[in-house]
């Protein structure tokens, strides 16, 4: 069976609902604060961790602004456990986001003082 092959104006009727018109891209959209899970944390916390080593190639290389969207990304963060902890209730979540915001302090503590 062949598919039929799509124009330029009935490709952008078929998946003018799949794509986000360029007001709503990521950059702009503001996501509610309360979006963060523990999973989601945990794995946000991980690759912090693993792209330290690209930052240290990164400056190197003299890649500046990547250096700066790290820095940033690590307060975002940072901004973000505090908000998760402050709606959890439970003692043992609310350690293990204290834990995960003490290793990302000490993180930044050394990528401010060293890129």
């Amino acid at each position: 069976m062949l598919l039929p092959v799509l124009d330029q104006m009935s490709y952008k009727i078929l998946f003018s609902s799949i794509m986000a018109p360029a007001n709503k891209t990521r950059k702009n959209m503001k996501l509610p604060k309360h979006i963060g899970t523990m999973h989601g944390l945990n794995e946000w916390h991980e690759s912090l961790h693993e792209k330290l080593g690209w930052m240290v190639l990164a400056k190197a290389k003299g890649y500046t602004k990547k250096i700066q969207l790290y820095k940033e990304s690590l307060q975002h963060f940072l901004d973000t456990v505090t908000h998760v902890s402050s709606e959890y209730k439970n003692s043992d979540k609310k350690h293990d986001l204290n834990v995960l915001k003490m290793n990302v302090e000490c993180l930044r503590a050394f990528v401010m003082k060293h890129l």
